[in-house]
């Protein structure tokens, strides 16, 4: 058998058009939906993105978090964002054991954080480096003229400006499509199932970090849903419990943006799926596309992740 598990991190279930979207294009993934069983009631187990991974590589809970020890190197401190324990046996060791040929590829730079062990178990992975706040380039520093092109000054705290900053260092290499790191991820991944497509089973895991913020797709994305617009880009919003840090076209912007950003990663999956099938592999696979959860982006007053607002936009995923 040959399986393959699509993550797409922050995709919010009412984006898509399978789920009754009628305004945001994903024509791709919605034929993949026609071809397959769709859940309507998909919940996370646990937030955020490693909390989720740790069930979905072991199958195991990780909600209620005890015995949190937070881990040297990594700014994010919360509950549950932790290595996958040593005793707990993940579904890449499982099917590497039943001699499976299993392979990882991924932009979330979280897994590679000091300490973290998400990448036991495959005979190959691949780490597409720049997402968010990975450390890719230390230098030299963003302009001053460069940096206010983003986000609100009101909105913004240290936090949000460290992993701006970063961002804006590391995308220096994208100079064309090509560069994007979610075209990399698939891509790369296409070419894995032509290197591997003799093995009669296989097991890749396909973990693509967008839609997450910076929601930063090429302008043409986001010119679909807010053309024209000449403000501040708000690309990494403040985790907040209201709005008012933001302009109504800042708001209508952000939201532009994570639409844009959602269009451009149905378009990497349906490269691979036409790679798929070009192989002559779909017919024979079994593909999972998934989320962790989704994104508050104005919906009752909020914006981000927000541990204690678990509405349907942030707790419904495809």
């Amino acid at each position: 058998m040959r399986i393959f598990i699509i993550m797409l991190d922050s995709l919010r279930k009412d984006h898509i058009g399978a789920y009754g979207n009628n305004w945001i294009k994903t024509p791709n993934i919605d034929r993949l939906a026609e071809d397959s069983i769709i859940f309507e009631n998909a919940y996370p187990e646990s937030l955020p993105t490693i909390p989720l991974r740790r069930s979905l590589h072991t199958g195991l809970r990780t909600f209620p978090f005890k015995e949190y020890n937070p881990r040297k190197g990594d700014i994010v401190k919360a509950y549950g964002w932790e290595p996958i324990p040593e005793e707990h046996e993940t579904l890449s060791e499982i099917l590497q054991k039943s001699r499976y040929k299993t392979g990882f590829i991924t932009d979330t730079y979280h897994y590679f954080k000091p300490s973290m062990n998400f990448h036991r178990g495959f005979d190959q992975w691949i780490w597409v480096r720049g997402q968010e706040g990975d450390a890719l380039r230390s230098g030299p520093p963003i302009e001053k003229s460069e940096f206010k092109k983003y986000n609100s000054k009101k909105g913004s705290n240290y936090y949000i400006n460290l992993i701006l900053k970063q961002y804006l260092k590391n995308k220096r290499i994208i100079k064309k499509k090509e560069d994007y790191f979610t075209v990399q991820v698939f891509q790369e991944s296409i070419k894995w199932v032509e290197q591997n497509k003799e093995y009669d089973d296989t097991f890749l895991l396909i973990d693509g970090f967008d839609p997450h913020e910076p929601f930063d797709p090429p302008e043409e994305y986001i010119d679909l849903y807010y053309p024209n617009y000449n403000g501040r880009k708000i690309i990494t919003p403040n985790y907040s419990i209201n709005t008012d840090y933001l302009k109504e076209d800042e708001l209508k912007y952000l939201q532009a943006a994570y639409a844009g950003e959602t269009t451009f990663v149905d378009e990497q999956v349906g490269n691979f799926i036409k790679g798929l099938k070009s192989s002559e592999l779909y017919n024979e696979s079994l593909i999972v596309l998934i989320s962790d959860h989704g994104h508050q982006l104005g919906e009752h007053g909020m914006t981000g992740k927000i541990p204690w607002g678990l509405y349907p936009e942030l707790m419904d995923i495809p």
